[in-house]
């Protein structure tokens, strides 16, 4: 069977595609301002133990310090999972109150 090239072109990338919107979604909605700060903190959170690991798994060749042990990066690593699934359902969240914001109030 013959595949049409186009139709391949035409398909966003799996990792560019936005699974939370549907066709009948609003683009703009309301959440709650503390729900934001929360991920906004979770998230730099989850830079800044990123960064560490990377830090440690370049050492000792990039300033001869002593990196950590395995211990203290499977903590940090098991930490980052963690505050990844706490953004998860918080955005979850989010979506469910602009959901029933939109029910009550109508579209922004």
């Amino acid at each position: 069977m013959h595949k049409d090239p186009t139709l391949e072109a035409t398909k966003p990338h799996p990792l560019v595609t936005d699974y939370w919107l549907s066709d009948d979604d609003q683009p703009h909605s309301v959440v709650n301002s503390e729900d934001v700060a929360d991920v906004s903190r979770a998230t730099d959170a989850i830079r800044t133990m990123v960064r560490i690991v990377h830090n440690s798994l370049s050492e000792p060749d990039m300033s001869g310090a002593q990196p950590l042990d395995r211990g203290s990066m499977l903590a940090l690593l098991s930490g980052v999972e963690i505050l990844s699934k706490f953004v998860f359902q918080t955005a979850d969240e989010m979506r469910s109150t602009a959901a029933q914001y939109e029910k009550f109030v109508g579209p922004i």
